[in-house]
């Protein structure tokens, strides 16, 4: 007899919890439901684990509210788990060059 497989549990909702907590509610609730946004939150959490996301998401709002307009023109704008997954290197490379 073959055992039912188990559900993989998904982290995409937890992974939105941060986000809400850290960027607060100016992110897009929409990425919810967009397949491709949900994927990456998996990723984000299986890659990267929630402390280096919330680590990340902090370093992103202190970057964005104390650095002058010049430099805020390089940082790469995160607002949803594919910007994050998507920019997580440049986004590391800005705040090792900028603080």
């Amino acid at each position: 007899l073959k055992q039912p497989k188990e559900k993989e549990k998904k982290h995409h909702q937890e992974v939105y919890k941060i986000f809400v907590s850290e960027l607060g509610k100016a992110i897009p609730a929409n990425w919810l439901v967009n397949k491709t946004q949900m994927q990456c939150a998996e990723n984000l959490y299986t890659e990267r684990g929630t402390e280096q996301i919330k680590k990340a998401l902090q370093a992103y709002k202190i970057a964005k509210s104390s650095l002058d307009d010049e430099i805020l023109e390089f940082l790469p704008q995160i607002s949803s788990p594919y910007d994050l997954d998507s920019k997580w290197t440049k986004l590391n490379q800005f705040i090792k060059e900028h603080g």
